[in-house]
C-alpha cells in the first residue's frame, strides 16, 4: 500500500493510525512540559490548540466514515474520544470566544479538562 493523501485521511489506515499515535505521545509530552516547566506556557498553550484541532479532525473523519450510528458509539474508545474532544472544544475555543463576545476581560484559570 503506497502513500497517498486518501490513505492519510482514512482514519482506519496504517498511516493515520501511526500519525494519531504520534500525536498522542507528543500531546503527553507537552502536558508534562506544561506541568513541570511553567515558563513554557506560551508554547504549550499554542500546542494544545494544534493537538485539539488534530483530534477534532480525527473525530470528524471517523464520524464521516461511520456516520452517527451505533457502529460509532458502540465502540467505547469512540465514546471516550467524543467526550474528550467535545470537552476540549468547549474549554479551549468556545469559552474564550464567549468571554470575548461578552466583553469579559478578566482572566480565569478555570479549565474543564484539567
Amino acid at each position: 500500500q503506497g502513500f497517498s493523501t486518501a490513505a492519510c485521511l482514512d482514519p482506519d489506515s496504517n498511516a493515520f493510525s501511526l500519525l494519531s499515535g504520534l500525536m498522542i505521545v507528543l500531546n503527553s509530552l507537552v502536558i508534562g512540559m506544561e506541568t513541570d516547566m511553567p515558563q513554557t506556557a506560551a508554547v504549550t498553550q499554542t500546542m494544545e490548540h494544534v493537538f485539539l484541532a488534530f483530534f477534532a479532525l480525527e473525530l470528524l473523519l471517523r464520524l464521516h466514515k461511520t456516520g452517527l450510528t451505533r457502529s460509532f458509539f458502540g465502540v467505547a474508545w469512540n465514546n471516550l474520544d467524543f467526550v474528550l474532544v467535545v470537552t476540549g472544544v468547549i474549554d479551549l475555543w468556545f469559552v474564550p470566544l464567549l468571554k470575548n463576545l461578552s466583553g469579559d476581560t478578566r482572566h480565569h484559570d478555570v479549565s474543564i479538562g484539567r
